[in-house]
């Protein structure tokens, strides 16, 4: 049983160290341009994600407003140098609002504040 424990232990250390190792490594932001416009219908603003890399990427997207604390969720995969804007289903993107996108482990999250 004593064995068990030292192995036990020896790995807690490596899992903490590798934790420790991960958290300082400097990510790079996630390889996306955003751009927004003004809904043709004027019911808020429209907001495009354009994917920077050659390779496919998996975006989950937060968006909320500062003042009133209200957000959204989505998700959407992007192909190489492809553009796609996003629906957010009765939620109306206005001026200040807070975008959160995160992908996957490779990159850091990245927040942008609607113009």
């Amino acid at each position: 049983m004593k064995l068990f424990g030292k192995i036990l232990c020896w790995l807690a250390g490596i899992y903490i160290l590798l934790t420790i190792a991960y958290n300082l490594c400097p990510l790079p932001p996630v390889p996306i341009n955003v751009t927004c416009r003004s809904s043709t219908t004027r019911q808020g603003i429209i907001i495009t994600f354009q994917n920077k890399t050659d390779h496919v990427l998996h975006l989950t997207m937060q968006i909320k407003n500062p003042t009133t604390e209200e957000g959204k969720l989505s998700g959407m995969q992007l192909q190489p140098h492809e553009s796609k804007e996003i629906d957010w289903k009765g939620f109306k993107v206005e001026s200040g609002d807070g975008i959160l996108v995160l992908c996957g482990g490779e990159y850091k999250k990245t927040g942008f504040v609607v113009p």
